[in-house]
């Protein structure tokens, strides 16, 4: 099993106050996205994590709550809580840098990781604090800097660069250690729901390793079929691997893989062959019912069940690879958002004609725009129908490589031009024929292949962020109305209006500054 837990039971963290959960006009999230920019601070301590290294910006960092009615950034010289609609400053406070601001939903109990420029935040260091109070309630020192916190009712989850500590949060016991695989970008998430409290963290699985006999506490590693894949890809074993057949040492292909872990009962419930490339992002929906996970490809977005990891949806974000940097479900959980190192902020609808039902998974088969492979991608980027004879001769390279198997001369000669033409000519007038008769086709063919390679779900609506190319955004929905919400690493909030029935592009309304203009 690649990665390890440890239940603790005795172990107690040291508490100041009993934890005060008094609501307030201010709540949490456990869906954040640090803002890392891009000048290096040399000066700062080797252990810190790297993200803190390139701060240029004064936003650090920036994360909504559940439901997206309120936004916490860090920055510099302290953090600062904002209500998004109507928008509003709630609380500043400048004492000092801040990496990290976690709030519990609408109490005044946050969790605050300092950025390390200062000795009394440093970025080993968790507070728990008590905003009503002005007053620490709990601290929690590690070893290494702390990458991520995550919050729910029952839970506070502490992410390290290998290892991963759960308490509970009535009392600060730690109730589990996790030892996962070096994860310095923290791609973690923990389910906002009490009911259904599941963990989920990069795991890497290997699609042909072979099965040893399963243990008692190893989780089901769900096959290749389970998601959607060829049937080949699980061929060359009898039986299913178990979590123990892998390696914390493996990055080959299934380094994708992803662990849920049950924070109550204390132990992993299912790993899912997620990616085929390591995971960039992932995150739950409200009520803890799905998961969505991204790779660092960035072309396609899948949706699972929880707990049982079984493929809901998939998506497509792009032809061309992209960094993800944030996820996000709309309360309602029918639509999900995605923002990457790209301009676009993509949304997608859950069900009908949005998504891909379960189709394809990390492992082998047949590749397609469901799969991590770049195999389909310029079939799946055409135009359908596809051009005809007379069209542009950009194609013509395309298929004279697939027909022949050798690249075609770059100036064809006058004797060879009619037959290139010809088979041109004959190849596109035999997939336009096909393409016409799709609907009789697609009958005949399994839903897999049809809803992954023929009709490939697109996003729903977009959105065109005012960022730079690379620039980290964090995306948001509004509660209250039809409200799409980007934070970018400038310091701005931007709203957009979003067509509930008809989708398409987004309209900016309004933007918001959530730091202080540079002096």
């Amino acid at each position: 099993m690649s990665s390890r837990w440890t239940p603790v039971t005795s172990k107690t963290a040291t508490t100041t106050a009993a934890l005060d959960t008094t609501t307030s006009n201010r709540c949490n999230c456990p869906h954040s996205t640090r803002i890392d920019p891009t000048r290096p601070r040399p000066h700062l301590p080797a252990t810190t994590p790297s993200w803190m290294k390139v701060l240029h910006r004064a936003l650090l960092t920036a994360s909504f709550n559940q439901d997206c009615s309120c936004l916490a950034v860090g920055t510099k010289t302290g953090f600062r809580i904002f209500n998004c609609d109507p928008f509003g400053k709630s609380l500043v406070r400048n004492d000092g840098g801040i990496g990290i601001v976690e709030m519990l939903f609408t109490t005044n109990i946050i969790a605050l990781v300092g950025a390390g420029e200062q000795h009394t935040h440093s970025p080993r260091r968790l507070q728990i604090m008590n905003t009503k109070k002005q007053s620490v309630i709990c601290e929690l020192d590690f070893p290494s800097a702390v990458l991520a916190v995550h919050v729910n009712r029952r839970r506070l989850v502490v992410v390290l660069d290998s290892a991963i500590h759960v308490y509970d949060l009535s009392n600060m016991k730690r109730v589990a250690s996790i030892d996962i695989n070096y994860n310095p970008h923290a791609i973690t998430a923990l389910s906002s729901s009490s009911d259904r409290c599941y963990l989920a963290y990069p795991t890497y699985v290997h699609p042909h390793a072979a099965a040893p006999p399963a243990k008692v506490s190893d989780p089901p590693l769900l096959s290749a079929d389970a998601v959607g894949a060829s049937p080949t890809s699980s061929s060359n074993s009898g039986s299913k691997p178990s979590a123990s057949s892998t390696s914390s040492s493996s990055t080959q292909a299934g380094s994708g893989g992803v662990t849920l872990f049950d924070v109550i009962e204390q132990h992993p419930v299912v790993i899912i062959p997620a990616h085929k490339a390591p995971l960039a992002a992932m995150t739950f929906s409200a009520s803890g019912r799905y998961l969505a996970t991204a790779s660092t490809k960035g072309t396609i977005i899948r949706v699972f069940s929880v707990p049982d990891g079984a493929q809901l949806f998939q998506f497509r974000r792009g032809t061309y690879p992209a960094r993800i940097f944030s996820l996000q479900f709309h309360p309602n959980e029918q639509l999900l958002a995605a923002s990457s190192e790209t301009e676009t902020v993509h949304i997608f609808k859950l069900g009908g004609s949005g998504g891909s039902g379960g189709t394809e998974g990390g492992g082998g088969g047949v590749a397609s725009p469901g799969t991590d492979s770049a195999s389909f991608t310029s079939v799946s980027s055409a135009g359908y129908p596809p051009a005809t004879a007379g069209s542009a001769s950009a194609s013509s390279p395309t298929i004279a490589t697939t027909v022949g198997g050798d690249p075609p001369p770059s100036t064809p000669t006058a004797a060879a031009a009619p037959f290139f033409n010809v088979l041109v000519g004959t190849a596109a007038g035999a997939v336009t024929s096909l393409w016409s008769k799709r609907a009789t086709i697609q009958a005949y063919l399994p839903d897999a292949f049809v809803n992954a390679v023929l009709d490939p779900a697109r996003d729903f609506a977009r959105a065109k962020a005012p960022t730079g190319i690379g620039e980290r955004s964090v995306v948001g929905f509004s509660p209250v109305a039809p409200h799409v919400y980007v934070v970018t690493s400038e310091g701005y909030l931007h709203v957009y209006a979003l067509d509930l029935e008809r989708g398409e592009e987004c309209v900016l309304v309004r933007q918001e500054r959530v730091v202080d203009e540079p002096a």
